[in-house]
């Protein structure tokens, strides 16, 4: 049994460093060759012609555009906006910093097509290998925050 982290060998470099690195796509997991920096991974989808960016830890986009530097550049934006070495639902960002790093990448020409998979839960992994996504959450699609009173983080 393989025990090893998804996309361990891509995760970690400092610069943008040629990779291969699996993704999970509404069709299954697929391996795709690209550049990896950090907890990121960037390709181009032939398909859809776009430049994807991908969160390596699990394999999910975050989004993809036409224009091959904004995923680099949305990247750069978000890095420090969570803690990214998350690899299953149990720390994936709470709805107010979905929606605070869906604007940034949106603003970076992101967007992500409706039937891509999602972080959708603990099971994500199994989930996101069977057969689709269905209409589960995602930082694609969250829905506007409720302003609420918290305690600042800085």
């Amino acid at each position: 049994m393989n025990t090893k982290p998804l996309n361990s060998d891509a995760i970690g470099h400092r610069t943008w460093t040629d990779a291969e690195y699996r993704i999970i796509t509404s069709k299954g997991w697929i391996t795709v060759s690209g550049k990896a920096r950090g907890f990121f991974g960037v390709h181009h989808d032939q398909d859809t012609e776009r430049h994807v960016l991908t969160h390596l830890p699990t394999g999910v986009s975050l989004g993809g555009a036409p224009d091959p530097e904004a995923p680099w550049r949305a990247a750069t934006a978000v890095k420090n906006m969570w803690d990214w070495s998350f690899t299953d639902y149990s720390g994936q960002p709470p709805l107010e910093s979905i929606m605070a790093i869906r604007i940034v990448l949106e603003s970076h020409g992101l967007t992500h097509p409706d039937n891509a998979p999602r972080w959708t839960g603990p099971e994500v992994v199994e989930q996101l290998a069977a057969a689709g996504s269905g209409d589960l959450p995602s930082l694609a699609n969250a829905p506007a925050p409720v302003e609420t009173k918290e305690p600042s983080h800085g």
